[in-house]
């Protein structure tokens, strides 16, 4: 009579796998945990507040830029000379979710253009709000940081 060994590979695999499965539990409750966090909640909150002023703020400003050089062959050299034709004088006031009531930045070299909102801090850091001449949102200004 010949009884079944089983094969210590077999015994080695099945421990890796409950092992595996283990540390991915593990590791998935402590997002779940982490995400539920007073901080977390903050930090997505301000993403979406970016998000809004860009979306509310800088893309009809934006857009009026690409207007006026279409008409004019070139990008204005400050907000201010959208108005009235392209753009009311209160869209370029300030970032929508500001209540200082300061201005957006901009900021134009030959064939560049950057809109910036520096009003924004997502957790503990100031990040600011910038639109490029290619209409792309960044966080954290000119140079991403």
């Amino acid at each position: 009579m010949n009884k079944a060994v089983p094969m210590p590979w077999r015994w080695a695999l099945t421990a890796l796998v409950a092992l595996t499965i283990g540390v991915m539990t593990t590791v998935g409750i402590f997002a779940y945990r982490l995400s539920r966090t007073q901080e977390f909640q903050s930090v997505r909150q301000q993403r979406a507040l970016i998000s809004q002023c860009a979306e509310e703020g800088m893309k009809p400003i934006f857009e009026a830029i690409q207007r006026y050089r279409v008409r004019h062959d070139d990008y204005p050299k400050a907000l201010d000379d959208l108005v009235p034709d392209f753009l009311q004088e209160k869209a370029i006031k300030k970032c929508p979710l500001d209540e200082s009531g300061a201005r957006f930045s901009y900021e134009y070299q030959p064939g560049t253009i950057l809109l910036q909102c520096e009003r924004h801090a997502v957790g503990n850091r100031k990040v600011s709000v910038s639109m490029d001449a290619d209409g792309k949102v960044r966080r954290g200004g000119k140079d991403g940081k």
